[in-house]
């Protein structure tokens, strides 16, 4: 990282009360946002919350994981935005 850089970040993050690194994700996040679902998609997974056994909605989304290569640890990695594995 260039100094000039790194020492705008620092005082950034002397301003709000982070590490430099807290601020750099802070950062990231704010110009890179999750993606949003449509409201299509989000009534869709409502619906199968509200209505779908939970053992067969995890067996369903868990299939659609391994049919796309995504395992457990790109999920703990962060590679998938937005999921996160529950504490067992």
């Amino acid at each position: 990282m260039p100094p000039d850089l790194k020492d705008r970040v620092k005082a950034a993050a002397k301003a709000n009360n982070r590490s430099m690194n807290a601020e750099i994700v802070a950062t990231l996040e704010e110009k890179y946002p999750a993606p949003r679902l449509s409201e299509r998609d989000e009534a869709l997974i409502q619906f199968m919350l509200e209505n779908v056994p939970k053992d067969e909605v995890e067996a369903f989304v868990t299939d659609i994981l391994k049919r796309r290569g995504i395992s457990d640890d790109d999920i703990r990695d962060g590679l998938i935005p937005g999921v996160k594995l529950r504490d067992e």
